[in-house]
């Protein structure tokens, strides 16, 4: 019935023939005459149709069955042959994900989904739906559906299927700012598959389960998991899982200093020659926080960071790259590099416009705008927004993000005089920080030493500037170095020790000075001229007045104007 319709419409001038050998090639004259040609076949002259030309396409480009895989498939789906169409869905599928082609890849998957009962088969469908949504961070929709497969998986005697997918949904709940929602379900994939055989889905849940403890205080548990993943993990040739390993395992406070450098260069190297995107994000991303810290380099732990959200970019995995990329813009803050860190906050604002509700991503990012704040001396705004960002994480159960905001809230709050406030804050941080998260157990004490002291108690000024130092042994962190020499600062200077004060307030500054911290060291000068005598204190205070105007801080340069015309040592300078 075809030919002899187009024979018709070729009379009439509606369509041309351009070639008769060795078929019939037409070519019509508008697209309405090619849809209303289409239109009058019928029913079974179109299936037949588009299952010729299926076959057709197969036949001439057997090459390039994968990059055609979405048209062989819509061809077969209307020729009715579903069992060829569900093929071609799931490499096309597959294919999209490669290419992180996150949207593609997942419409992919769906239509695939709607053509097979077979429950093995939707759970490898159901696999690859779930990573393409996680790159779209659609976190809690991913991790219904891995639990979906993970029964599927299970119900079929795959264990390795099974595990992975309840690593992978634990993630996902870590991903979307639910650490506790993440640790429940690793703690079930464990106990449901307490006796699974040793596979790489079981090296990833063990993994997952560590870093699940870790996140949410209880490291304890971690490390003993995280070492059976990595063993499991080398013993079977499991790249990504082994960085992954490595990558936690220098997280853990019970990692000798020594090793987590080499753990985070060794996690780098596998997953960067392993083109393992998202794997190698997260690795760079924690060496860059061992860079800046451990290293007193933020310059060099810059390029970590950048990379890390140029991997996460690459996914299209928005909320990760959010994170990264706000570590960069921290950077830049502790730098004094306040015109950069307000332009990349804005970018990063309008990226932040994609990933839905208030996340673990975003509470980091209104932290660092807050922190801008605060550098630039708007602080009742500061504490405005810290306020808030901390009564979301704790309705979230977000330790990391909880013990970021309480220690600047109360850092800010010492700052403005409102020393409840501070107290409150920083009691809040201490706990998070000694179960190694967040902003470590060693800066909100030292910020408390501050206040205790400055409001007559001494032995709890020098008592938790002890403990201070005994969290900080051992750890070489310039930034905890910088803290603990601050508060020695501060306590000397409240207790009338003017001389030891002055020793301390130059140790200060001078860690500051090699890290390029120009708004912390410009504060440490103005502190510092408090116990020095008149000529040094001016000398101090122009000094901290030219770094406030070089980082261009109006607020602090009237600051420092006011303290050097109205600075007397208040203490009897030895």
């Amino acid at each position: 019935m075809i030919q002899p319709a187009l024979s018709q419409l070729e009379a009439a001038g509606l369509v041309r023939s351009v070639a008769g050998s060795p078929d019939v090639v037409y070519l019509f004259r508008h697209a309405l005459v090619q849809d209303a040609t289409y239109g009058t076949l019928v029913r079974a002259d179109r299936r037949r149709l588009h299952g010729l030309v299926g076959i057709m396409l197969e036949q001439l480009y057997p090459d390039r069955r994968v990059e055609m895989a979405p048209v062989l498939a819509a061809h077969f789906l209307e020729a009715g042959e579903e069992l060829r169409a569900l093929a071609y869905y799931s490499l096309a599928g597959k294919s999209a994900l490669a290419a992180y082609a996150n949207r593609e890849a997942a419409g992919h998957y769906r239509a695939g989904l709607l053509l097979t009962p077979d429950e093995r088969e939707r759970a490898d469908l159901l696999a690859g739906l779930a990573e393409a949504l996680v790159r779209q961070s659609l976190y809690a929709e991913a991790a219904g559906l891995w639990l979906q497969a993970a029964d599927f998986y299970g119900a079929a005697g795959d264990t390795d299927g099974a595990t992975r997918m309840m690593a992978a949904a634990a993630r996902a709940a870590w991903e979307a700012g639910d650490a506790p929602g993440g640790l429940r379900l690793a703690q079930q994939g464990l106990d449901r598959f307490a006796a699974a055989p040793a596979t790489p889905g079981l090296a990833a849940l063990l993994h997952e389960a560590a870093r699940a403890y870790h996140f949410n205080g209880l490291t304890a548990a971690a490390a003993p998991l995280c070492r059976r993943s990595l063993a499991l993990a080398q013993q079977l040739g499991e790249p990504a899982t082994e960085a992954e390993a490595w990558t936690t395992l220098a997280l853990l406070a019970s990692t000798p200093p020594g090793e987590r450098q080499a753990a985070l260069e060794r996690a780098v190297l596998l997953a960067e020659g392993g083109r393992l995107l998202a794997v190698a994000a997260r690795a760079h991303n924690n060496l860059g926080v061992f860079t800046d810290s451990v290293q007193g380099d933020p310059a060099a732990a810059r390029a970590h960071y950048a990379r890390a959200a140029d991997l996460a970019g690459q996914r299209g995995a928005i909320t990760q790259q959010l994170f990264y990329r706000n570590n960069v813009i921290y950077v830049a803050l502790w730098t004094g590099d306040f015109v950069t860190a307000a332009a990349d906050l804005r970018e990063a604002r309008v990226l932040a416009q994609l990933v839905g509700p208030l996340n673990a991503g975003l509470r980091a990012l209104a932290i660092t705008e807050a922190a801008l704040l605060r550098y630039r001396g708007d602080l009742a705004a500061a504490c405005a927004q810290l306020t808030a960002v901390i009564v979301a994480a704790q309705t979230a159960g977000d330790l990391t993000s909880l013990s970021a905001a309480s220690t600047f809230l109360g850092e800010v709050a010492l700052e403005l005089g409102d020393l409840a406030r501070a107290e409150d804050a920083l009691t809040l941080a201490i706990p998070i920080g000694d179960q190694g998260l967040g902003w470590g157990p060693v800066l909100p004490r030292c910020l408390l030493v501050a206040l205790t002291a400055q409001t007559g108690r001494q032995d709890m000024a020098a008592d938790l500037l002890a403990a201070a130092t005994r969290a900080a042994e051992g750890g070489n962190d310039y930034y905890a170095l910088e803290a603990l020499a601050l508060a020695e600062a501060r306590l000397a200077l409240a207790s009338g020790q003017p001389a030891a004060a002055a020793v301390a307030y130059s140790t200060t500054a001078a860690i500051e000075s090699r890290m390029g911290l120009r708004w912390y060291r410009a504060r440490t000068l103005a502190e510092w001229a408090t116990c020095v005598a008149p000529a040094a204190a001016a000398g101090l205070l122009a000094e901290a007045a030219a770094l406030f105007r070089e980082i261009d801080v109006p607020y602090y340069v009237t600051q420092m104007q006011r303290q050097r015309a109205t600075n007397a040592p208040s203490l009897n300078v030895d």
